[in-house]
């Protein structure tokens, strides 16, 4: 569902959770919804949230449940503004097609995790914020799609040098470096997934656990996987649920119903649920095994060995050793290992060890190589490049906009137009303007003119011909958006805080994307404070064009912004409702009672359905 990759609890002072969003993304979406949940239940009772995260973080319960209270549970939401109404849809007469639609609205990009969460609450049972002030918010879609539209007619340049870094390549670089190169490549573009790309890497003969843990989990977990007979898991849990309602004691019973109900309602994750039932599997002691304990067996990842079923002078089943006769539910011991291991995994770490082993894999390809010298330059500019084009797809991130415009690149290089700059140590700590021989406005022509000189001098050593990109026009439109990107850093940081303080509140969740994270930790981190930041889980990141595709259907409605534009949206989104669930006219009449600003959607909805008033 989501991983805490970083905490800093304060005592008696507020919590903020800080969710990163990745736009767009439907699994990402729903597990931002499962875990605002989780977040406004457990935040309901203090000794409760004390002891889960004691659970999951080993923290103290008493640091927590200082921090709490018995407010309202309120939620934060980037690209809103104002008090998120959702009456629309939880006034629906037929509440249990929400469900339904929640999902089905997700996967079609037309709400995210926030609304998708709020939709199903209960009037007052939470309260959805959002951070943003709409001017500056319009502006910023804007200046998306000025840089979108910019990109698109320079897509020559950068396809013509994606050829000529196809060239170079396969001049300097060894076969082996190139492979590597080609499976990054593709494994960037998300045409290979990540066991593949290791497999690739060659992980054999590593000290996996002590040098890459997570990596070493992530490959167990593979081989979890590659075990694991999917189609037989749902059998065996039907069938171990059965067994269980024959042996368990009521008491024991009516907890384990409680958690399968919860799961169904989608109120837990399959993790949470899977992990509960796998004490049934797990054997408390030697002799006198209770019903349905299984005991671990050798070299299976710790999921139990094979085992028989016999009957003790009770006449109550117990387990017999590990003789090789007949395993019990075993997929469905695998998959609840798979759900162990993943609760194990921080997927965050594990990128960060990709990347560096990677590293690691290239640096050996090309070491002791005659050209190495050679090598490293191409290696450089390849990094410089792939920061140019994060920065121009919008993908750029913080470290991205301080090396092209605030100066803090270490150490810096720089090639003047006349000559060459002197190479100095730039650190945070040395403002822009006081680095001699370069001004802030003149940053990232500086940048550019750097990785173009470089560039064409590594092509004239290899008798290949370059043109100078003319990047001038798309950087500054950047510059302009990544400008007001920042700006509502301190908006976000501005509505919150007034928020918590108005309302007193002692914890709250925000939904940004992750680059608003960083500004937003800062700004805890001086009004004192306590935050925690969770990543929902993704095991697929969508295609961002769909994400840009979504701006610029949205920028075209706000360039001639009309009610009959907005209810023709909401129509849209009422009509998939209506494809649920068919509405009599007394319910239509109801729910445009309990929607007032809405009642000429609602009517026209009506209409639509062709029911008209019953005469009397």
């Amino acid at each position: 569902m989501g991983e805490i990759t970083d905490q800093v609890l304060l005592s008696g002072n507020p919590t903020v959770f800080l969710i990163e969003d990745i736009h767009c993304n439907p699994e990402v979406e729903r597990n931002i919804a499962r875990i605002l949940k989780v977040l406004k239940e457990e935040t309901k009772d203090a000794r409760k949230l004390g002891s889960w995260e004691a659970k999951q973080q080993k923290l103290s319960p008493s640091l927590l449940a200082s921090q709490l209270s018995s407010q309202s549970f309120c939620v934060f939401s980037e690209a809103a503004t104002g008090w998120m109404d959702m009456s629309f849809f939880t006034a629906f007469p037929k509440k249990e097609i929400l469900p339904l639609v929640q999902d089905q609205f997700i996967q079609d990009r037309d709400i995210n995790g926030v609304e998708s969460f709020l939709m199903g609450e209960k009037t007052g049972g939470a309260i959805g914020l959002g951070v943003e002030e709409l001017q500056p918010y319009l502006e910023n879609v804007k200046l998306m799609n000025e840089l979108m539209e910019e990109r698109e007619l320079q897509e020559h340049v950068w396809s013509d040098l994606e050829e000529l870094f196809q060239s170079l390549r396969e001049k300097i670089y060894p076969q082996e470096l190139l492979e590597l190169m080609k499976k990054k490549k593709q494994y960037e573009d998300f045409k290979i997934g990540m066991g593949e790309y290791l497999q690739q890497l060659n992980v054999r003969g590593l000290k996996l656990e002590e040098d890459f843990p997570q990596i070493s989990l992530y490959l167990k977990l593979q081989t979890l996987e590659k075990k694991t007979d999917m189609s037989r898991v749902e059998s065996e849990y039907l069938s171990f649920l059965q067994t269980l309602e024959k042996q368990l004691t009521k008491e024991e019973l009516n907890e384990v119903m409680k958690n399968v109900l919860e799961h169904r309602l989608g109120r837990i994750g399959d993790e949470a649920h899977y992990l509960f039932l796998s004490k049934y599997l797990e054997p408390e002691h030697e002799e006198n095994v209770p019903p349905l304990f299984f005991k671990e067996g050798p070299g299976e990842l710790g999921v139990g060995g094979v085992m028989e079923e016999v009957n003790n002078p009770t006449g109550s089943p117990y387990i017999k050793g590990r003789e090789k006769q007949k395993e019990l539910y075993p997929n469905l011991k695998f998959f609840i290992e798979q759900m162990s291991l993943m609760k194990k995994i921080s997927w965050e770490k594990l990128d960060s060890e990709v990347e560096k082993l990677a590293g690691s894999v290239e640096r050996s390809a090309y070491r002791g190589k005659g050209n190495e010298k050679e090598i490293k330059r191409l290696l450089k500019l390849e990094n410089d490049y792939t920061v140019l084009k994060r920065v121009i797809s919008m993908e750029g991130k913080r470290e991205d906009l301080k090396a092209i415009w605030s100066g803090l690149r270490s150490p810096l290089k720089l090639r003047g137009v006349r000559g060459v700059m002197k190479e100095e140590e730039v650190t945070p700590s040395i403002p822009l303007k006081k680095i001699r021989g370069r001004k802030n406005s003149q940053r990232e022509e500086e940048y550019v003119i750097n990785f173009s000189q470089a560039l064409r001098k590594l092509c004239e050593e290899n008798n290949l011909s370059f043109e100078s990109p003319d990047f001038e026009n798309i950087f500054q439109t950047a510059k302009k958006f990544y400008k007001k990107v920042l700006d509502r850093d301190k908006i976000f940081y501005q509505k919150l805080s007034q928020e918590i303080k108005e309302k007193k509140l002692q914890n709250a969740a925000v939904v940004v994307g992750g680059f608003h994270t960083d500004a937003l930790k800062e700004k805890l981190k001086e009004a004192e404070m306590g935050y925690c930041v969770i990543a929902p889980h993704s095991e697929k990141i969508d295609d961002r064009r769909v994400y840009f595709q979504k701006m610029k259907e949205f920028n075209e409605f706000i360039e001639e912004p009309s009610k009959e534009g907005f209810y023709e949206v909401m129509e849209g989104l009422g009509e998939k409702m209506l494809q649920k669930a068919n509405l009599s006219s007394q319910e239509f009449d109801q729910w445009e009672k309990s929607v007032p600003s809405l009642k000429p959607v609602i009517q026209a909805l009506k209409k639509n359905m062709g029911i008209r008033q019953a005469p009397f």
